[in-house]
């Protein structure tokens, strides 16, 4: 059609939608957990805590990250992400980096870090402990968060050992 046919014509109005008006429902606080499943990954919590704590009750300055420590962190934190705790999750990642990072470093945690290890582990156990209150509230966990994750990313990351790579030959018989 051409345009100079259209010119008397006006454009028809926009439809009036009526918009419904919906209600913000609040997310839960804490994910639903399957009873049994939350009571075995309250009895894992309750152990790697208990061997955080040991480790943190031992020393009164920096603390050498071993084995057990980085496994009790490492474990804690995947049990954690397995239930889909965000919270937490965001805590641990962290956490566990800045463990593997001095680990791989020789280095110890310092005495902040140590600070930092203990109000995690006091974190961890409060909102495990919100599953049972009938009103769940989550502690504000940013700044201890951002420190963690400032110590973190002061530590050089861990170099993996490069695998030489040498193409496999083949021996043809003749």
């Amino acid at each position: 059609i051409p345009p100079a046919t259209l010119a008397h014509v006006e454009p028809a109005p926009e439809p009036v939608v009526d918009t419904p008006v919906h209600e913000t429902i609040a997310a839960p606080v804490l994910p639903p957990v399957d009873p049994v499943l939350l009571e075995i990954l309250r009895s894992e919590v309750a152990q790697y805590l208990q061997t955080i704590r040991h480790a943190i009750n031992r020393v009164d300055a920096e603390l050498r990250v071993d084995d057990g420590l980085l496994r009790a962190v490492h474990t804690l934190h995947g049990a954690i992400a397995m239930v889909d705790i965000p919270l937490l999750t965001q805590l641990l990642s962290p956490l566990e980096s800045l463990l593997k990072r001095l680990r791989a470093a020789g280095h110890p945690l310092s005495a902040e870090g140590v600070n930092l290890l203990g109000k995690s582990a006091d974190a961890v156990d409060y909102i495990m402990g919100q599953f049972d209150a009938e009103q769940p509230q989550l502690p504000e966990l940013d700044a201890l968060i951002r420190r963690l994750c400032e110590l973190r990313d002061a530590q050089p990351e861990p170099q993996v050992a490069a695998l030489a790579s040498t193409p496999a030959r083949r021996h043809d018989p003749l």
